[in-house]
C-alpha cells in the first residue's frame, strides 16, 4: 500500500541515524528506495559502510543518482504503489510510528482528505525552533480520536500545520503527488516542496491527519541543498565533510544518547537543532 523513498547526498552520517531511528521506531514491512548521490570518493566510501551495516535489511533497496530529477523520475519508474511517502535524510523518528494499513485505509478512503504527516501532532507548538515563544497558529481539529487528529489546513493562517505535503514524513496518494510535481522545478526537494504544497491549494482536499504525538523531526544541522542554506548550524555546527571523516573513522552518532539529551526539545517543533552525541565502534582486537 505504502512505498518510502529516501533521498540522500553527501550525508551518509544522517542517513545512518535515520535508518537507525527506522528500525528503533517504527516496525513495518513496507518497501523503501534509497536513492544515494556523491559528490567525492570520500561520501561514498560513507555510504558504502552504510550499506555494509543495512543491507541485511530486506525491506531497503539501493539505487546510485545523480540528480533530484532522476530521483523522482526513477522512482516513478518502479510501479509505485498506491501511497508514497518521501522522507529526507536529515530527519529522524524520535518516538514510536504505529502507522499501519489499516489506519491508512481508513483516512485515505476519505476523499477530502489529502495527507498524513508524521511530523505533526499537537506536541508541535512552536512555528521556528530559533524563537521558542513564536507559537503555533491554534489548530481547530476536526476530529481528535485516541490516537489520530484531524485539521482543515486551509484555514491555518501559518505554521507546519498549514504545509499538506512534507517532504519530512508526509504520506500520500500516488497519483495526488505525481499531478502535483509534474509541472514544477525539480532543482532540490525544498524547492519541490515549496511549489507542491502552494499548488495543493487549488485542489478540493482541505483535510489532513496526523498522530496526537508526532514520532519524527527534521534535524536540519547541515547544508539541505547546494542552492541554499536552512538557517542552521546556529548552535551546534556540524558539517557533512565533519560527519562523514567521523563516520568514515568508526566514530559514530550514537541515537539513544543524542534522543536522550536533546529530550526536552524534540517534539515541540517540526525541525530541531540537535546536539550529536558520538560513539567509538571498537575494533575486534581491541576487545582482547
Amino acid at each position: 500500500m505504502l512505498k518510502i523513498l529516501i533521498p540522500s547526498k553527501n550525508r551518509p552520517a544522517q542517513l545512518r541515524m535515520l535508518l537507525q531511528s527506522m528500525q528503533k521506531f517504527w516496525q513495518h514491512e513496507y518497501p523503501i528506495e534509497l536513492y544515494l548521490t556523491w559528490t567525492t570518493p570520500e561520501y561514498k566510501a560513507g555510504f558504502d559502510k552504510v550499506f555494509h551495516e543495512f543491507n541485511k535489511d530486506k525491506r531497503i533497496k539501493w539505487y546510485a543518482t545523480r540528480t533530484m530529477k532522476e530521483n523522482i523520475d526513477e522512482f516513478w519508474s518502479k510501479s509505485p504503489t498506491e501511497l508514497i511517502s518521501i522522507i529526507t535524510d536529515d530527519c529522524i523518528f524520535y518516538s514510536k510510528c504505529d502507522l499501519h494499513d489499516e489506519i491508512l485505509s481508513s483516512v485515505f478512503s476519505k476523499p477530502e482528505v489529502l495527507s498524513f504527516g508524521l511530523r505533526n501532532g499537537k506536541n508541535c507548538e512552536i512555528v521556528d525552533w530559533r524563537k521558542p515563544d513564536a507559537k503555533e497558529d491554534k489548530v481547530l481539529t476536526a476530529y481528535e480520536g485516541i490516537n489520530l487528529i484531524s485539521w482543515n489546513w486551509k484555514e491555518v493562517q501559518r505554521g507546519h500545520f498549514r504545509v499538506p505535503i512534507s517532504l519530512d514524513g508526509g504520506v500520500v496518494r500516488t497519483k495526488d503527488f505525481s499531478r502535483l510535481s509534474q509541472d514544477v522545478e525539480r532543482n532540490n526537494y525544498r524547492q519541490l516542496e515549496g511549489c507542491i504544497n502552494d499548488y495543493a491549494r487549488r485542489f478540493d482536499q482541505f483535510k489532513m491527519f496526523s498522530f496526537k504525538k508526532s514520532c519524527l523531526v527534521n534535524v536540519p544541522a547541515n547544508q539541505v541543498v547546494e542552492a541554499g542554506q536552512l538557517s542552521n548550524g546556529e548552535r551546534f555546527d556540524y558539517s557533512t565533510n565533519v560527519l562523514n571523516s567521523l563516520l568514515l573513522s568508526d566514530i559514530f552518532i550514537d541515537l539513544d544518547a543524542t534522543l536522550e539529551d536533546n529530550k526536552d526539545r524534540l517534539g515541540i517543533c517540526v525541525q530541531t537543532e540537535l546536539q550529536f552525541r558520538f560513539h567509538v565502534k571498537r575494533k575486534w582486537w581491541e576487545i582482547w
